[in-house]
């Protein structure tokens, strides 16, 4: 048996690939977050960013507040860590811009955060 691709379905396979490799993507980012972000924005964040009180009137314990950023504009510039001032403050880079305020994050945990963004 041969198989003739036409170049609609040619456009059409690439383009159904994609949208799995999307898929696939989407679901380790979701993965990477619930398993590795999330915990590390409870445990170290979200004591000054969340619901039960908003320095800086950032929130860091949903997808939009996080996207919205707080009173200097967005925590986040997708799929960039080096122009993210949420990556600024933990890189502590700026002793004017560091959080957590009192204890540096682990390396690890830093690069924990540089990937998810990146992602």
């Amino acid at each position: 048996m041969t198989v003739t691709l036409t170049k609609p379905s040619l456009v059409l396979g690439l383009t159904l690939l994609s949208l799995g490799t999307h898929a696939a993507d989407d679901k380790e980012a979701l993965r990477f977050f619930e398993m590795e972000i999330r915990p590390l924005l409870a445990n170290e964040c979200y004591k000054c960013h969340s619901a039960e009180e908003v320095k800086g009137g950032l929130r860091l314990d949903h997808r939009d507040f996080i996207v919205k950023g707080g009173d200097n504009g967005p925590a986040v510039v997708d799929k960039n860590p080096d122009l993210s001032p949420i990556i600024h403050a933990v890189r502590r880079s700026n002793p004017d811009f560091v959080m957590p305020p009192k204890k540096a994050l682990t390396s690890q945990q830093v690069e924990a955060l540089e990937k998810w963004v990146a992602l």
